[in-house]
């Protein structure tokens, strides 16, 4: 008997994130999306000490958020995020040129980022 569509998909986890952070930019328009940088802090013991570790985010928002963000987000400013990760690819240049080459594939090397996809965005 042969499997139903349903049972041949791939199965795939939730990818649900919620972080709070600060702005690390002005927020930025680009056509009916807002991005901007998002600093994350985290507060750990290392070796009996305790260190702050700082971790940086870009943030994709969309929609209404995203017009929202642009009237009333600025540099500095605390929210917490409603989203999902992705992962975008990038060649890394330095002045024009391609830094990370793979001879053997005779391509860039791709590198790859973090950023959190949003149409929820609360302001503190």
């Amino acid at each position: 008997m042969g499997q139903s569509d349903s049972e041949r998909k791939p199965k795939r986890d939730v990818n649900v994130l919620v972080i709070g952070g600060r702005l690390t930019r002005e927020v930025e328009p680009h056509g009916s999306i807002a991005t901007f940088g998002l600093a994350v802090h985290k507060i750990m013991s290392m070796e009996g000490d305790w260190v702050e570790v700082t971790f940086f985010l870009d943030v994709k928002v969309f929609g209404k958020a995203a017009k929202n963000c642009l009237k009333y987000l600025k540099k500095g400013r605390p929210v917490i995020i409603e989203g999902s990760l992705d992962v975008e690819e990038y060649e890394l240049k330095k002045d024009g040129e391609i830094v990370f080459y793979d001879d053997e594939q005779e391509r860039p090397v791709m590198m790859r980022s973090p950023v959190v996809l949003t149409d929820n965005v609360q302001f503190l």
